[in-house]
């Protein structure tokens, strides 16, 4: 097995450990809520909670890009967190969701936090051992990975409660989550190169540290990525907060919700990761990126005329949308990390997926909020209107990312 073929295996398993939690607590519980009789907005408030460490998650990303030393590196980091997160979930092998909803609340908050810590630590550790012009490809790899693990304990979850009941479901969450530490110590690519301290200072090495950070940040073109970031994934995210609950109120069945989300709509989105990170690496990112956001959109529109009594079209055009979700992901990741600088590349690129979890954030309560005013789906069209906007940023990036031709 070529080293290439190694190093994707071990970042897709890297990914599918941050996808299995994903899926669970972003698909499977809102639909179990909504089963439960939870209003859409509480729903939806609770969604945005939990997207809050993936936002803010840049402000302790300086920490793990500095502390790094000889013997205490990424690998290390991204044991730590994983560790960490899988304890963070036991109580919801022994807790009642209803009964001890605050503690379980804290307990789900700080599994983001770790969560969202040892995304910090994987993309940068990929940025650190990959090339500019092959990271389309990887991304698409990356989000496939992720979206296996998302399919497996997001919607495969909502089938698996009724055959092997909670506890069990835990269980192979966590083991989920556990599953990526065998490849991350054993392949030659879990191993970083040693980091060379001799010849610095603390001292030094935090001043050079903080001169990156200054110079990374007064780039115009990261500014402008950052507010594509918070603004261009605004139509798919409103969708995805609401598409279990609205397939609910549909009378779709919890467990017919699961099937179509754990196969239909991952194949869609795996596919569109994979083909999009393949077309970027040959074709430029924006032009990918462009493409992909107009057919999402698209989709959005679409799915906003179907909320109410349309529900095999409404199926087919969220399945759809999964693909140019996943087109749009993995081109857009891509682009993000171009432009990072790789020193402070956990920090840099960080900030602008914290942005993209911003812009999840605030979708989700934005939508939840306009379905007790103006509708789901003139609230869908609004932030259609908004991810359109955004390709006038898109157009006011630079021409060339570091390295990459656009």
């Amino acid at each position: 097995m070529s080293s290439s073929v190694r190093r994707k295996l071990l970042f897709t398993s890297l990914y599918f450990s941050e996808g299995a939690p994903i899926g669970f607590l972003w698909w499977a519980l809102p639909t179990r809520l909504a089963s439960a009789g939870v209003e859409t907005v509480h729903i939806t408030a609770l969604t945005a909670l939990l997207v809050l460490p993936w936002t803010f998650k840049f402000l302790w990303a300086p920490v793990i890009d500095a502390l790094q030393f000889p013997r205490w590196n990424l690998r290390h980091w991204i044991t730590l967190f994983q560790i960490l997160m899988a304890v963070l979930l036991l109580p919801l092998m022994f807790f009642d969701l209803e009964q001890h909803f605050g503690i379980l609340q804290i307990c789900l908050l700080a599994h983001a936090f770790f969560a969202a810590s040892q995304d910090v630590a994987i993309d940068a550790f990929c940025i650190s051992v990959t090339k500019p012009e092959e990271r389309g490809e990887y991304n698409g790899w990356m989000q496939t990975g992720m979206l296996v693990g998302r399919s497996i304990l997001g919607g495969g979850a909502l089938i698996l409660f009724s055959r092997l009941g909670n506890e069990a479901v835990i269980g192979l969450l966590i083991a989920s989550i556990l599953s990526s530490g065998f490849l991350l110590w054993s392949l030659p690519e879990g191993r970083p190169l040693p980091v060379d301290s001799s010849h610095v200072s603390v001292k030094s090495a935090r001043r050079e540290f903080l001169l990156s950070i200054q110079l990374a940040f007064q780039e115009r073109k990261t500014w402008f990525a950052i507010l594509f970031a918070l603004t261009a994934a605004a139509a798919f995210e409103g969708l995805g907060a609401i598409q279990g609950p609205v397939l609910r109120k549909q009378q779709m069945s919890e467990e017919q919700i699961g099937w179509l989300m754990a196969i239909p709509y991952v194949i869609a989105l795996a596919s569109g990761s994979v083909i999009g990170g393949y077309l970027t690496d040959r074709l430029g990112v924006r032009k990918l990126v462009g493409g992909s956001l107009l057919g999402f959109v698209t989709c959005v529109f679409l799915a906003s005329h179907l909320l109410t009594d349309h529900l095999q079209l409404l199926s087919i055009v969220i399945v759809v949308n999964g693909f140019f979700v996943g087109m749009f992901t993995a081109s857009t990741y891509a682009m993000f990390m171009n432009l990072t600088h790789p020193s402070v590349a956990g920090t840099q690129f960080s900030t602008l997926m914290g942005a993209t979890n911003g812009c999840e954030a605030w979708s989700a309560w934005a939508i939840g909020a306009m379905s007790l005013g103006i509708g789901l789906d003139v609230g869908l069209r609004v932030l259609g209107a908004i991810s359109l906007v955004s390709l006038l940023i898109l157009l006011s990036l630079s021409h060339r990312e570091r390295g990459q031709t656009a």
